[in-house]
């Protein structure tokens, strides 16, 4: 233990900066050698959001924002954040959820579970807004919504499902 602090307390010469080594970089060399990082242009992507309460036909309307990274969880994610200020006019209806996870994407089937609760909306869902949000990917074709206890009415079905909670 002595040792260490002995050789921890010594000091070390300073250098002066006129002294110049060979092993020296230049600061040009050193951002030269940095690789790029090529960030993509920003893409165009789509959301449904709820019209007004008082909507009787066409209740959902297709907003287009600007991304850079997309894939399906980030749309439910971006769903869930709501609409921005200057969509105006527009909702989300989260039926008592507070958010929803994509299981899985196989075969062009996702599968997607809701999270907290499950219910107490009219005739129009969560589900209205999760499912044209998700066909907007060209990999999925049918949206499978299971509720917080993984279930839903048409399990292995290759046709679009909602669980029985999501039902008027």
């Amino acid at each position: 233990m002595w040792l260490f602090l002995t050789l921890a307390c010594q000091s070390t010469p300073e250098v002066s900066q006129s002294e110049e080594t060979s092993d020296e970089v230049s600061s040009q060399e050193i951002v030269e050698d940095v690789p790029k990082v090529i960030v993509p242009p920003p893409q165009n992507v789509s959301l449904y959001f709820a019209k007004a309460v008082d909507c009787t036909s066409n209740c959902t309307q297709k907003v287009e924002r600007k991304a850079v990274i997309w894939n399906p969880q980030l749309a439910l994610d971006a769903l869930y954040n709501g609409p921005l200020a200057a969509e105006s006019g527009l909702r989300f209806i989260s039926c008592q959820s507070t958010g929803a996870k994509v299981q899985s994407i196989e075969g062009g089937v996702a599968k997607v579970q809701l999270m907290g609760g499950c219910g107490g909306c009219g005739t129009q869902t969560v589900a209205d807004l999760i499912e044209p949000t998700l066909l907007e990917f060209d990999a999925i074709s049918v949206v499978q919504i299971h509720d917080p206890q993984g279930r839903t009415q048409l399990e292995g079905v290759g046709v679009s499902s909602r669980p029985g909670c999501l039902e008027p």
